[in-house]
């Protein structure tokens, strides 16, 4: 009775420590595949925060604005307030009599 053994094709190929020199060259292959993996996904949330970043900028900005013209206003208005109560003040005296 004759027992066939099974052996890796590979193995009758090619010498054992190559085959195991391949393996490791795969593993570190899969490894820097899984670290630019990482790489990008932390790429992408950067740029997402940029992005929330520069919305939340252009809101401030918005809001400088909308103050920068307030506070013109107001000094305009503070401007002819003293010519206002000036006029106000002649027009409001009451008569000479003297």
């Amino acid at each position: 009775m004759v027992v066939a053994i099974r052996a890796d094709p590979a193995q009758a190929l090619y010498p054992k420590w190559l085959i195991e020199v391949e393996r490791k060259r795969a593993e570190a292959e899969l490894c820097r595949a899984r670290a630019e993996e990482a790489r990008t996904q932390v790429a992408a949330r950067a740029a997402r925060a940029a992005t929330a970043q520069a919305a939340a900028l252009r809101s401030l900005a918005r809001a400088a604005t909308a103050q920068a013209e307030a506070v013109a206003r107001i000094a305009a208005i503070l401007e002819r307030a003293p010519q206002l109560s000036n006029s106000q003040a002649l027009t409001d005296r009451e008569p000479d009599t003297t």
